[in-house]
């Protein structure tokens, strides 16, 4: 799949097209189809290098806010995740390291 994601930590020039695997979902995660991703102060500041405070070692797929369409359902052990279906709309926040700079995300 394609992503945007970073080698090394730097300004705007360090971000890179690349092609990636596109994840599974595993147990109570989703497997969302993105179709919109926001630029949140924590992506460009992990790019800027606030990543390595946190342990985050490039390369990295930056993107915490993302909206999209489920594509799958990994297996649920929480009930609330038996309430989503292929198809879904969602939106929501991923964590300061998350990947929605992808096609797809979980």
């Amino acid at each position: 799949m394609k992503a945007v994601r970073i080698e090394r930590y730097g300004n705007e020039d360090v971000l890179e097209r690349a092609e990636v695997e596109r994840p599974t979902p595993g147990v109570n995660e989703l497997l969302v189809k993105v179709r919109a991703a926001a630029v949140n102060p924590v992506d460009w500041k992990i790019r800027d290098g606030l990543g390595d405070i946190f342990g985050l070692k490039p390369p990295l797929i930056l993107g915490c806010e993302v909206a999209g369409t489920v594509e799958a359902v990994g297996r649920p052990i929480r009930t609330g995740l038996k309430d989503f279906v292929a198809g879904d709309e969602v939106y929501g926040y991923l964590g300061a390291y998350s990947g929605g700079y992808a096609q797809y995300v979980t």
